[in-house]
């Protein structure tokens, strides 16, 4: 499963909680660059390259637990 690119139209959207959805893909450009709060927690995440874009610059909090992740790409640009 992934994000749905329409999910930016959400644009007062500062908290978006989607535990266990059986998520393998999260494309940040498809996220409303007012998020403060991501929770993608429990889902199948392997790693967060599409998560490193300029709509993630107010995160606050990430949340990665339970995923599958073995891949880091330690030079974030905006997270």
């Amino acid at each position: 499963e992934y994000i749905d690119s329409n999910l930016k139209n959400f644009c007062n959207l500062e908290e978006l909680v989607l535990t266990c959805n059986q998520i393998n893909e999260c494309d940040a450009s498809y996220l409303p660059n007012t998020l403060k709060i991501l929770d993608l927690s429990g889902n199948f995440l392997n790693d967060l390259i599409k998560l490193n874009h300029k709509s993630m610059n107010k995160l606050q909090h990430l949340g990665l637990s339970l995923n599958w992740i073995y891949k880091l790409n330690l030079n974030w640009n905006y997270l």
